[in-house]
């Protein structure tokens, strides 16, 4: 932020809402901005068409530097796996990469035509004016110690959530997260999880599992599965956006015999980076979807901005 300091933001000609958080990794950025954009496209069909949104991202571990209009069977390390993910999801809209987001949302607006842009991890991007910044914090412990980073998780101090339009927070456990909101007079949104097992699995729950992960907080993934009822054997974490090696995957598959396990579960987001599963071991998918709590209360905060790009 010391960098935007004195600098005048670039505002598109469209809306554009934020997705972002306070605090380092794990509050479910992705998949809210998933989220966010399939309950628009829900109470305003018509920004289901074809590059109506766009997201933009900058496509964080990518080894290539140039724009890119993300495609459903581009490679991970051309786009970032988290990018990637959402064309997956999303289809119909654009995602666009770049490190300059300004230069991302002049090309989504001038080239694309997108009449409404969503800021993937963008609550510290000040460079790009905004409509809405949702800023998702932890729902036990929004803001950690407190301190910030390398003391403690925050990216800057909670002062800064004064910035913000609205708080979020993934889960049932929320209060400490609500609470945080009427400290700062902003609206509060709960997301509530839901994972989606492959039939496969979810008509047999009892198939012993094992877990592998390489995402911010793979204890809360865990948790989810035994609540559903999996059995899980054993977890093997990697670092987040970790590029799994033929190595690693062997490995796994050596931890999987041992275990007892005969097959195994993995994030969608980690699935992007798992180029080839040669094995025959089965390696089965775990979506994770978030719905609003409260759909009135979520369109109640986005209603005043959808209406200028359907206008």
């Amino acid at each position: 932020n010391s960098r935007f300091a004195g600098a005048e933001a670039f505002r598109p000609s469209v809306p554009v809402i934020s997705v972002g958080n306070i605090a380092v990794g794990g509050t479910g950025k992705t998949p809210c901005v998933i989220s966010l954009v399939r309950f628009i496209c829900q109470i305003h069909p018509e920004l289901a068409a074809p590059n109506a949104i766009a997201v933009l991202s900058r496509g964080y571990g990518r080894e290539s530097r140039e724009l890119v209009v993300v495609q459903p069977e581009d490679d991970y390390q051309k786009t970032g796996d988290e990018p990637l993910l959402i064309k997956r999801a999303l289809p119909h809209a654009a995602v666009v990469v770049h490190a300059e987001r300004v230069l991302s949302a002049a090309y989504a607006v001038e080239t694309l035509h997108s009449r409404l842009l969503v800021l993937d991890d963008g609550f510290q991007h000040r460079f790009i004016a905004r409509d809405l910044d949702l800023v998702l914090v932890d729902g036990n412990k929004p803001l950690g110690n407190n301190r910030l980073l390398p003391a403690g998780p925050l990216r800057e101090p909670a002062e800064a959530l004064i910035r913000a339009q609205a708080i979020g927070a993934i889960g049932t456990d929320t209060q400490n997260a609500r609470s945080l909101a009427e400290k700062f007079a902003k609206p509060f949104l709960a997301f509530l999880p839901r994972i989606q097992l492959p039939r496969e699995l979810s008509t047999n729950l009892s198939t012993p599992v094992l877990v592998l992960t390489s995402i911010a907080r793979p204890s809360r993934f865990h948790n989810q599965l035994k609540e559903m009822g999996l059995v899980i054997k054993q977890t093997v974490s990697f670092p987040d956006h970790h590029p799994f090696s033929v190595r690693d995957l062997n490995e796994v598959v050596a931890a999987v015999k041992l275990s007892g396990a005969v097959a195994v579960v993995t994030t969608a987001k980690d699935k992007i980076r798992i180029r080839d599963w040669n094995y025959l071991i089965p390696l089965f998918t775990a979506d994770l979807a978030l719905i609003p709590e409260s759909a009135d209360n979520f369109q109640s905060i986005l209603e005043p901005l959808l209406t200028k790009c359907v206008a």
